[in-house]
């Protein structure tokens, strides 16, 4: 979770270009995996239920559309309140 907020907080004080440098360079990662950990950030933080089910970061992302439909037909969510990558 610590890395998921880490990104989130990085990129939000870096510019597009500054961004994908910033991964490349400062992280060692590419910025498609620092954005994968930021949208699962995004989906934790909006519903922290989601970790007593005990999926990796791998299989919430696979399916995150999925989860996030089924939020929100249950009314869990609302799409205002939650920006996905």
């Amino acid at each position: 979770m610590e890395r998921r907020s880490m990104y989130n907080q990085l990129k939000a004080h870096a510019g597009h270009g500054t961004w994908l440098d910033f991964c490349r360079n400062e992280l060692n990662t590419c910025s498609q995996a620092a954005n994968r950990y930021i949208a699962c950030y995004e989906l934790v933080r909006t519903y922290p239920h989601i970790l007593i089910c005990q999926l990796t970061l791998k299989r919430i992302m696979y399916f995150k559309n999925e989860i996030i439909d089924k939020l929100l037909k249950e009314c869990v969510l609302e799409r205002h309140h939650v920006k996905f990558l």
